[in-house]
Parts: structure tokens; C-alpha cells; sequence
């Protein structure tokens, strides 16, 4: 299983691939440097793999984990 994150620009949803070509793509870079960082591995193109292999403790240590790259982006965005 996979999804893909990005940062969009404007308002408008991405409804198509045109929208999505348009997305921010060094705002993403940097999220996903912060998440490296913090030991959390995504792929700089946007696509995060899930994988049922993980335990509970690895689940709550990623949450972690990412909830900290998150704050540390977000001051860095201000």
C-alpha cells in the first residue's frame, strides 16, 4: 500500500493531473527533509508506503516521530 502527499497551491483541490503538477514541490522537500531528520524514511517525490510488518510500539514511535518533524516544519514555515 502507498499514498501520496504533497502541498497544493491555491485553494482548488487536485481533480486532475494538470492540479497536481502544480503542487509546491520544495515545500514538500523540506517536510520531507524534517521527516528524515527525525528518522522517519519517505520518499521525496511524495510517495509514503504503508506496511502491516510493523508492531504497535513502531506504529506510536512513528506517530511520534512525525508529530515532532511536523512541529519543527512548521516553525521553520513562520
Amino acid at each position: 500500500m502507498a499514498f501520496h502527499a504533497s502541498f497544493g497551491t491555491g485553494d482548488e483541490p487536485v481533480s486532475s493531473y494538470g492540479r497536481l503538477k502544480q503542487r509546491d514541490s520544495a515545500r514538500y522537500a523540506r517536510l520531507a527533509d524534517a521527516l528524515i531528520d527525525l528518522g522517519v524514511w519517505v520518499a521525496r517525490r511524495g510517495i509514503w508506503y504503508v506496511s502491516a510488518a510493523h508492531t504497535e510500539a513502531d506504529v506510536t514511535e512513528t506517530v511520534e516521530r512525525v508529530n515532532a518533524a511536523i512541529k519543527a516544519f512548521t516553525a521553520a514555515e513562520l
